[in-house]
């Protein structure tokens, strides 16, 4: 897992979108639930 994986409510609106940008969805999906994926814009 990457080390920016941390937790989303500790992220920057800007650095959640980053994130989005820098990770496949998969990634993403296996890294956050499903309340923390829909804070990054992500349908659950």
């Amino acid at each position: 897992m990457c080390h920016c994986f941390g937790a989303v409510t500790e992220l920057t609106d800007e650095e959640r979108r980053e994130l989005v940008e820098d990770h496949s969805e998969q990634e993403l999906r296996d890294a956050y639930s499903d309340d923390e994926l829909e804070t990054l814009g992500i349908a659950a």
